[in-house]
Protein backbone atom coordinates (compact mmCIF):
# COMPACT_ATOMS: atom_id res chain seq x y z
CA UNK A 1 0.00 0.00 0.00
CA UNK A 2 2.84 2.87 1.01
CA UNK A 3 4.21 1.79 -2.64
CA UNK A 4 1.22 2.16 -4.30
CA UNK A 5 0.83 5.84 -2.85
CA UNK A 6 4.39 6.75 -3.75
CA UNK A 7 4.15 5.73 -7.02
CA UNK A 8 1.00 7.54 -7.97
CA UNK A 9 3.59 10.50 -7.25
CA UNK A 10 5.68 9.45 -10.26
CA UNK A 11 2.34 8.53 -12.15
CA UNK A 12 0.10 10.47 -14.12
CA UNK A 13 -2.39 8.08 -14.39
CA UNK A 14 -5.42 7.32 -11.76
CA UNK A 15 -4.54 4.52 -9.42
CA UNK A 16 -6.89 2.19 -7.80
CA UNK A 17 -6.68 -0.94 -5.60
CA UNK A 18 -9.08 -3.86 -5.98
CA UNK A 19 -9.11 -5.73 -3.15
CA UNK A 20 -10.58 -9.07 -3.76
CA UNK A 21 -11.65 -11.34 -0.86
CA UNK A 22 -13.35 -10.91 2.89
CA UNK A 23 -12.04 -10.34 6.33
CA UNK A 24 -12.34 -12.83 8.84
CA UNK A 25 -13.98 -10.66 11.23
CA UNK A 26 -15.51 -7.15 11.53
CA UNK A 27 -12.21 -5.75 13.34
CA UNK A 28 -10.11 -6.45 10.96
CA UNK A 29 -11.96 -5.10 8.41
CA UNK A 30 -12.53 -1.53 10.45
CA UNK A 31 -8.73 -1.84 10.92
CA UNK A 32 -7.97 -2.25 7.25
CA UNK A 33 -10.44 0.43 6.42
CA UNK A 34 -8.43 2.51 8.75
CA UNK A 35 -5.29 2.10 7.11
CA UNK A 36 -6.18 3.04 3.85
CA UNK A 37 -8.15 6.31 4.96
CA UNK A 38 -5.12 7.69 7.00
CA UNK A 39 -1.88 6.09 4.29
CA UNK A 40 -3.24 6.00 0.90
CA UNK A 41 -4.87 9.47 0.57
CA UNK A 42 -4.15 10.09 -3.00
CA UNK A 43 -5.01 5.65 -3.95
CA UNK A 44 -8.45 4.70 -4.37
CA UNK A 45 -9.33 1.66 -2.80
CA UNK A 46 -12.58 -0.63 -3.92
CA UNK A 47 -13.08 -3.56 -1.61
CA UNK A 48 -15.64 -6.34 -3.04
CA UNK A 49 -16.47 -9.93 -1.73
CA UNK A 50 -14.53 -12.54 -3.01
CA UNK A 51 -16.70 -15.51 -1.53
CA UNK A 52 -18.94 -14.18 -4.83
CA UNK A 53 -17.02 -15.75 -7.88
CA UNK A 54 -18.75 -13.13 -10.06
CA UNK A 55 -16.81 -10.20 -8.25
CA UNK A 56 -13.59 -12.85 -8.72
CA UNK A 57 -14.31 -12.81 -12.20
CA UNK A 58 -14.85 -8.59 -12.69
CA UNK A 59 -11.92 -8.22 -10.58
CA UNK A 60 -9.31 -10.49 -12.82
CA UNK A 61 -10.90 -8.61 -16.14
CA UNK A 62 -10.82 -5.07 -14.08
CA UNK A 63 -7.24 -5.51 -13.07
CA UNK A 64 -3.85 -4.08 -15.04
CA UNK A 65 -1.48 -5.44 -12.58
CA UNK A 66 -1.47 -8.55 -9.61
CA UNK A 67 -0.31 -7.69 -6.39
CA UNK A 68 0.55 -9.89 -3.46
CA UNK A 69 2.79 -8.57 -1.19
CA UNK A 70 2.47 -12.10 1.59
CA UNK A 71 4.93 -11.87 4.26
CA UNK A 72 3.45 -14.28 6.62
CA UNK A 73 4.72 -17.91 7.25
CA UNK A 74 1.61 -19.61 6.48
CA UNK A 75 1.68 -18.69 2.94
CA UNK A 76 3.34 -21.86 1.04
CA UNK A 77 3.31 -21.94 -2.51
CA UNK A 78 0.63 -19.19 -3.34
CA UNK A 79 -2.11 -19.83 -5.51
CA UNK A 80 -3.43 -16.44 -6.54
CA UNK A 81 -0.56 -15.43 -8.34
CA UNK A 82 -0.72 -18.39 -10.88
CA UNK A 83 -4.48 -17.48 -10.96
CA UNK A 84 -3.35 -14.10 -11.90
CA UNK A 85 -0.90 -15.12 -14.50
CA UNK A 86 -3.30 -17.45 -16.37
CA UNK A 87 -5.90 -14.50 -16.26
CA UNK A 88 -3.00 -12.47 -18.27
CA UNK A 89 -1.71 -10.27 -15.72
CA UNK A 90 1.80 -9.15 -14.85
CA UNK A 91 2.38 -9.52 -11.39
CA UNK A 92 4.16 -7.99 -8.44
CA UNK A 93 4.76 -10.14 -5.55
CA UNK A 94 6.97 -10.13 -2.42
CA UNK A 95 10.12 -12.43 -3.30
CA UNK A 96 9.03 -14.96 -0.83
CA UNK A 97 9.04 -18.95 -0.13
CA UNK A 98 6.51 -20.61 -2.52
CA UNK A 99 6.64 -17.01 -4.58
CA UNK A 100 10.29 -17.51 -5.31
CA UNK A 101 9.56 -20.28 -7.71
CA UNK A 102 6.02 -19.45 -9.77
CA UNK A 103 6.94 -15.98 -11.17
CA UNK A 104 10.00 -15.36 -12.75
CA UNK A 105 11.50 -11.81 -11.85
CA UNK A 106 11.55 -9.46 -15.21
CA UNK A 107 9.61 -12.30 -17.27
CA UNK A 108 5.98 -12.90 -15.85
CA UNK A 109 6.34 -9.85 -13.45
CA UNK A 110 8.62 -8.58 -10.86
CA UNK A 111 9.59 -9.99 -7.44
CA UNK A 112 10.19 -7.58 -4.44
CA UNK A 113 12.78 -8.29 -2.09
CA UNK A 114 12.30 -9.11 1.85
CA UNK A 115 14.18 -9.19 4.66
CA UNK A 116 13.18 -10.91 8.22
CA UNK A 117 14.99 -11.08 11.75
CA UNK A 118 17.62 -14.11 12.00
CA UNK A 119 16.82 -16.60 14.29
CA UNK A 120 16.88 -16.16 17.10
CA UNK A 121 14.65 -13.26 17.47
CA UNK A 122 11.22 -15.20 17.09
CA UNK A 123 11.68 -17.42 20.51
CA UNK A 124 9.57 -15.03 22.79
CA UNK A 125 7.27 -14.98 19.93
CA UNK A 126 6.72 -18.75 19.62
CA UNK A 127 6.62 -19.27 23.30
CA UNK A 128 3.80 -16.58 24.05
CA UNK A 129 1.94 -18.51 21.27
CA UNK A 130 2.77 -21.97 22.82
CA UNK A 131 1.45 -21.10 27.14
CA UNK A 132 -1.51 -19.51 25.59
CA UNK A 133 -0.75 -15.66 25.70
CA UNK A 134 -0.98 -15.03 22.06
CA UNK A 135 -3.69 -16.92 19.79
CA UNK A 136 -2.88 -18.09 16.42
CA UNK A 137 -3.80 -15.30 14.66
CA UNK A 138 -1.88 -13.37 16.88
CA UNK A 139 1.24 -15.38 16.66
CA UNK A 140 0.89 -15.36 12.74
CA UNK A 141 0.80 -11.17 12.82
CA UNK A 142 3.78 -10.88 15.20
CA UNK A 143 6.02 -12.94 13.30
CA UNK A 144 4.81 -10.68 10.21
CA UNK A 145 5.23 -7.83 11.81
CA UNK A 146 8.95 -7.77 11.27
CA UNK A 147 9.05 -9.15 7.91
CA UNK A 148 9.78 -6.12 5.71
CA UNK A 149 9.43 -5.56 1.73
CA UNK A 150 11.51 -3.55 -0.29
CA UNK A 151 9.60 -0.48 -0.85
CA UNK A 152 11.61 1.54 -2.95
CA UNK A 153 11.86 -1.13 -5.50
CA UNK A 154 8.22 -1.73 -5.34
CA UNK A 155 7.65 1.68 -5.88
CA UNK A 156 10.12 1.47 -8.96
CA UNK A 157 8.81 -1.57 -10.50
CA UNK A 158 4.82 -0.08 -9.97
CA UNK A 159 5.95 2.90 -11.61
CA UNK A 160 7.51 1.30 -14.44
CA UNK A 161 4.05 -1.05 -14.93
CA UNK A 162 2.34 2.54 -14.91
CA UNK A 163 4.08 3.82 -17.63
CA UNK A 164 4.44 1.14 -20.18
CA UNK A 165 1.17 -0.51 -21.51
CA UNK A 166 3.62 -2.69 -23.43
CA UNK A 167 5.71 -4.12 -20.74
CA UNK A 168 2.47 -4.61 -19.34
CA UNK A 169 1.23 -7.08 -21.75
CA UNK A 170 4.25 -8.41 -22.47
CA UNK A 171 4.96 -9.97 -18.56
CA UNK A 172 1.15 -10.95 -18.60
CA UNK A 173 1.35 -12.80 -21.78
CA UNK A 174 4.75 -14.50 -20.62
CA UNK A 175 3.39 -15.40 -17.50
CA UNK A 176 -0.21 -16.88 -19.03
CA UNK A 177 2.01 -19.08 -20.81
CA UNK A 178 3.80 -20.63 -17.67
CA UNK A 179 0.98 -20.90 -15.96
CA UNK A 180 -0.46 -23.28 -18.65
CA UNK A 181 2.60 -24.74 -19.48
CA UNK A 182 3.79 -26.13 -15.72
CA UNK A 183 1.14 -25.42 -13.89
CA UNK A 184 -2.27 -26.98 -15.51
CA UNK A 185 -3.70 -29.92 -13.48
CA UNK A 186 -2.04 -32.30 -16.41
CA UNK A 187 1.06 -31.07 -15.86
CA UNK A 188 1.11 -30.95 -11.87
CA UNK A 189 -0.33 -34.55 -11.23
CA UNK A 190 2.31 -36.66 -12.36
CA UNK A 191 4.70 -34.01 -10.36
CA UNK A 192 3.13 -35.31 -7.41
CA UNK A 193 2.88 -38.81 -8.29
CA UNK A 194 6.80 -38.75 -8.36
CA UNK A 195 6.92 -36.76 -5.02
CA UNK A 196 4.92 -39.15 -3.23
CA UNK A 197 7.42 -41.88 -4.85
CA UNK A 198 10.69 -40.39 -3.73
CA UNK A 199 9.19 -39.62 -0.29
CA UNK A 200 8.23 -43.08 0.07
CA UNK A 201 11.55 -44.06 -1.00
CA UNK A 202 13.38 -41.51 1.54
CA UNK A 203 11.30 -42.77 4.34
CA UNK A 204 12.28 -46.82 4.10
CA UNK A 205 15.54 -45.47 3.29
CA UNK A 206 15.91 -43.32 6.46
CA UNK A 207 13.24 -45.45 8.92
CA UNK A 208 16.40 -46.03 11.50
CA UNK A 209 15.85 -44.54 15.34
CA UNK A 210 18.28 -41.38 15.70
CA UNK A 211 20.50 -40.47 19.07
CA UNK A 212 20.48 -36.63 17.63
CA UNK A 213 19.00 -34.44 20.44
CA UNK A 214 15.87 -32.91 18.91
CA UNK A 215 14.30 -29.63 20.36
CA UNK A 216 10.27 -29.02 21.40
CA UNK A 217 9.22 -29.48 17.77
CA UNK A 218 6.04 -27.84 18.32
CA UNK A 219 6.75 -24.36 18.55
CA UNK A 220 10.20 -23.54 17.29
CA UNK A 221 11.54 -19.91 16.37
CA UNK A 222 9.68 -19.19 13.49
CA UNK A 223 12.89 -16.99 12.13
CA UNK A 224 14.81 -20.22 12.35
CA UNK A 225 12.18 -22.55 10.71
CA UNK A 226 11.61 -20.34 7.91
CA UNK A 227 14.54 -18.42 7.45
CA UNK A 228 14.77 -19.87 3.88
CA UNK A 229 11.84 -18.06 3.16
CA UNK A 230 13.37 -14.28 2.77
CA UNK A 231 15.34 -12.85 -0.05
CA UNK A 232 18.09 -11.52 3.03
CA UNK A 233 19.08 -10.98 6.15
CA UNK A 234 20.52 -8.28 7.51
CA UNK A 235 24.33 -8.22 7.26
CA UNK A 236 26.75 -6.92 9.73
CA UNK A 237 27.83 -3.54 7.58
CA UNK A 238 24.51 -2.61 6.09
CA UNK A 239 23.52 0.61 7.42
CA UNK A 240 20.12 1.59 8.81
CA UNK A 241 18.54 5.39 7.33
CA UNK A 242 15.88 7.55 7.95
CA UNK A 243 13.58 7.04 4.89
CA UNK A 244 12.63 10.70 5.75
CA UNK A 245 14.09 13.87 5.71
CA UNK A 246 14.74 14.39 9.53
CA UNK A 247 13.60 12.85 12.72
CA UNK A 248 10.74 15.16 13.22
CA UNK A 249 8.96 13.96 10.19
CA UNK A 250 9.59 10.91 10.99
CA UNK A 251 8.21 11.01 14.16
CA UNK A 252 5.39 12.49 12.62
CA UNK A 253 4.62 9.87 10.53
CA UNK A 254 5.68 7.29 13.11
CA UNK A 255 2.96 8.26 15.33
CA UNK A 256 0.05 7.97 12.48
CA UNK A 257 1.74 4.10 12.35
CA UNK A 258 2.01 3.69 15.75
CA UNK A 259 -1.50 4.65 16.52
CA UNK A 260 -3.28 2.04 13.93
CA UNK A 261 -5.57 0.33 15.12
CA UNK A 262 -3.92 -2.96 12.92
CA UNK A 263 -0.76 -1.76 15.19
CA UNK A 264 -2.15 -2.09 18.86
CA UNK A 265 -1.69 -6.11 19.02
CA UNK A 266 1.97 -5.73 18.93
CA UNK A 267 2.32 -2.69 22.13
CA UNK A 268 4.34 -5.98 24.08
CA UNK A 269 6.80 -6.48 20.66
CA UNK A 270 7.67 -2.93 20.10
CA UNK A 271 10.28 -0.37 22.10
CA UNK A 272 8.72 2.49 23.70
CA UNK A 273 7.62 5.49 21.98
CA UNK A 274 10.29 7.38 23.58
CA UNK A 275 12.83 4.63 22.45
CA UNK A 276 11.98 5.17 18.98
CA UNK A 277 12.11 8.80 18.93
CA UNK A 278 15.76 8.50 20.53
CA UNK A 279 16.66 6.40 17.65
CA UNK A 280 14.90 8.64 14.87
CA UNK A 281 17.13 10.93 16.65
CA UNK A 282 20.05 9.28 16.51
CA UNK A 283 20.03 8.31 12.76
CA UNK A 284 19.35 11.89 11.79
CA UNK A 285 22.89 12.41 12.46
CA UNK A 286 23.47 10.19 10.07
CA UNK A 287 23.64 6.05 8.95
CA UNK A 288 24.76 3.71 11.84
CA UNK A 289 25.25 -0.05 11.95
CA UNK A 290 22.44 -1.90 13.92
CA UNK A 291 25.16 -2.85 15.82
CA UNK A 292 26.55 0.80 16.61
CA UNK A 293 22.87 1.71 16.83
CA UNK A 294 21.37 -0.44 19.43
CA UNK A 295 24.97 1.01 21.74
CA UNK A 296 22.16 4.06 23.09
CA UNK A 297 20.44 2.08 24.79
CA UNK A 298 20.57 -0.47 27.53
CA UNK A 299 21.74 -4.12 26.95
CA UNK A 300 18.44 -5.73 28.55
CA UNK A 301 16.17 -3.26 25.77
CA UNK A 302 18.76 -4.17 22.82
CA UNK A 303 17.33 -7.22 21.71
CA UNK A 304 13.59 -5.35 21.20
CA UNK A 305 15.47 -2.86 19.86
CA UNK A 306 16.89 -4.93 17.05
CA UNK A 307 13.70 -6.71 16.23
CA UNK A 308 11.25 -3.14 16.15
CA UNK A 309 14.11 -2.03 13.51
CA UNK A 310 12.29 -4.35 11.52
CA UNK A 311 9.02 -3.36 11.66
CA UNK A 312 10.30 0.21 11.10
CA UNK A 313 12.04 -1.11 7.83
CA UNK A 314 7.96 -2.62 7.21
CA UNK A 315 6.55 1.01 7.91
CA UNK A 316 8.99 2.49 5.54
CA UNK A 317 10.29 4.79 8.22
CA UNK A 318 14.02 3.59 8.16
CA UNK A 319 15.79 1.81 4.96
CA UNK A 320 18.92 -0.23 4.76
CA UNK A 321 21.95 1.21 2.72
CA UNK A 322 23.91 -2.08 1.75
CA UNK A 323 27.75 -1.93 1.79
CA UNK A 324 29.74 -4.63 0.07
CA UNK A 325 32.54 -5.51 1.94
Amino acid sequence: MVGAKAAKLNSEKKIRIIECGWYSNEGIREAFSELSMKILELVEVVSVDGRNQKNVKMAWRAADIFCSFSDNIQETFGISPIEAMASGLPVVVSDWNGYKESVRDGIDGFKISTTMPEAGFGEQIAMSHAIGINNYDHYIGKVSAFISIDIDHAVHRFDQLFKSEDLRNRLGANGKKRAVRKYDWKTIIPQYEDLWSSLGEERTKNSKPTSQKISWPERPDPFKSFSHYSTKKLQGNDIFELAYKDSTETINVFKKFRNLKMNNFLSAELASDDEFESLFKELEIGGLKGSDLLEIFKEIRRPIIYRSLFWLLKMGLLKIRQIKS
